[in-house]
């Protein structure tokens, strides 16, 4: 009684939903939340935060002195899957726009691509692996960047294996699993120091429907597919 917890109330995972006082969550969605943190930044943590791990530590299995490629670096996903493999000891290139700069590179982003000045199908070779969050062309273009045996994990949408394998990489899209595992090593790093949480902008519960406009509206703003696609909104009770 009395623990604190974080993880997910979908209703697709045997939960109840949110944007409520009080929620039911399956226990399988979920896990004790990081000591070091409070709820707000908790709150934004289970789907990007396991998305990361996943994709970084199960499926690309990053490695120290791994180069690797993130599209979206700025986003939820992205500037968690940053510090991990930063941690790892790899050398992360990211793609974001030019307002995002500063932002990834003090995260620890070693190459940053201005993706409305820069094609970084041109600008980088032989890498290890790409954690592609944007999608559309850059999916295709980013199989070109990797090296033979090299990988790439889509959390946009299928790659195509195909033309992966013409190419003697993996390609393979990720479904992401916020179970106790992912959600216990999460913590685990976020109370180690690793992983820092960005919350771009709180809303109180009786302002939802403003919430998803701010989260439409941000997205609209950019033109490019280069975008991260994850949305984190944090609401909280009046």
């Amino acid at each position: 009684m009395g623990d604190k917890v974080y993880g997910q109330a979908i209703i697709l995972n045997g939960g109840s939903g949110s944007f409520a006082e009080f929620v039911a969550a399956n226990i399988a969605n979920a896990a004790h939340a990081p000591k070091t943190i409070d709820f707000l930044k908790a709150a934004a943590l289970p789907l990007a935060g396991a998305s990361a791990v996943q994709a970084i530590e199960d499926a690309i299995k990053l490695k120290k002195g791994y180069k690797i490629l993130i599209h979206g670096g700025a986003g939820g996903i992205g500037s968690i899957a940053i510090q991990l493999a930063k941690s790892i000891g790899a050398q992360v290139a990211t793609t974001v726009s030019e307002k995002d700069v500063s932002f990834v590179k003090e995260l620890g982003a070693d190459i940053v691509i201005d993706y409305h000045k820069q094609q970084f199908d041109k600008d980088l070779k032989d890498f290890d692996a790409v954690l592609d969050l944007v999608g559309g062309d850059a999916t295709a273009k980013s199989i070109k960047v990797l090296k033979k045996g090299g990988i790439l994990v889509s959390l946009a949408g299928r790659p195509d294996e195909a033309l992966a394998q013409k190419s003697g990489v993996t390609a393979m899209g990720q479904m992401t699993v916020t179970d106790t595992k992912h959600l216990d090593r999460l913590a685990e790093l976020v109370d180690k120091g690793v992983i820092r949480i960005h919350v771009d902008k709180v809303f109180t519960i009786d302002r939802s429907l403003e919430a998803f406009t701010y989260a439409e509206s941000s997205h609209r703003g950019e033109s490019s597919s280069h975008d991260e696609i994850d949305v984190e909104l944090v609401v909280t009770h009046v």
